[in-house]
């Protein structure tokens, strides 16, 4: 499993955009907040 975390991004196509520059193809979006509500966005490699 590959994790790719893109931190003060609320941008899920931004996160998907990277992660497939990457080469990560199946790949799985999530957004998450840090404790202090920050914002993250969690790619997980299918």
């Amino acid at each position: 499993m590959v994790d790719l975390i893109l931190a003060g991004s609320s941008s899920i196509m931004l996160a998907v955009n990277v992660a497939r520059r990457m080469g990560l193809n199946a790949i799985i979006p999530v957004v998450r907040k840090f404790p202090d509500g920050e914002i993250y966005v969690r790619i997980t490699k299918a």
